[in-house]
């Protein structure tokens, strides 16, 4: 679906080339871009197996300063249990030059160790239940029309996935967005929480030999 949301007392800084200025913002769905999932899965697929996508899980693709890990986050059996992978770290930004980016990470991925680059990692009880309550498989994307000037956002901190279940895919995509607000519409709320839990997880853990 698409829905707009426009607000007279939000104030957009998404970034140095976009100037201050009320915006409009809007919520897409990722529904019909699966491509860009697919294009995730596959790289992590070929490093780790194809079966690391097996089953009813929230697949959570992290991604922050050219880092990319995905989190396996259980909903049966021992929920507090999440599975991390991170494939190994390419020394250039990918918007520089997306073809030497992959081409190098390609590289990498031949003589990387998959048992270095995959961890179990135990979650509290409450952080559980905070990212359990955020839904996030039920929020559109929340689409910044001035970011588009501006390649680099593309490459920027990114939490999506998909929640599998029963064999059905339900997708998320959350980008993070730089806003000096007046009054905070309630519904930017969760785009906020999305990345201060993954942050607080994700500040955990700590790959040494995945080179």
């Amino acid at each position: 679906y698409r829905k707009k949301f426009t607000s007279s007392n939000v104030l957009l800084i998404a970034n140095d080339e976009c100037s201050l200025a009320y915006d409009s913002f809007t919520f897409l769905s990722t529904a019909n871009s699966q491509e860009i999932f697919e294009y995730r899965q596959d790289a992590f697929s070929s490093f780790f197996g194809k079966d690391i996508f097996q089953g009813d899980a929230f697949f959570v693709f992290y991604e922050k300063n050219g880092m990319q890990r995905l989190y396996r986050l259980n909903l049966n059996g021992d929920v507090n249990q999440t599975t991390v992978y991170q494939l190994p770290r390419v020394s250039m930004l990918p918007w520089l030059n997306p073809e030497k980016y992959i081409e190098k990470r390609n590289f990498l991925l031949q003589y990387a160790d998959a048992k270095e680059c995959r961890k179990n990692v135990s979650l509290d009880s409450e952080m559980v239940k905070k990212i359990q309550g955020i839904n996030l498989e039920k929020h559109a994307y929340l689409h910044i029309s001035c970011e588009i000037n501006n390649p680099s956002n593309h490459f920027g901190d990114i939490i999506m996935g998909y929640l599998q279940q029963h064999e059905k895919k339900k997708y998320f995509y959350y980008r993070r967005f730089k806003l000096a607000i007046d009054k905070k519409p309630r519904e930017f709320d969760i785009y906020t929480k999305v990345f201060d839990y993954f942050e607080e997880i994700d500040s955990s853990v700590v790959f040494l030999r995945c080179k």
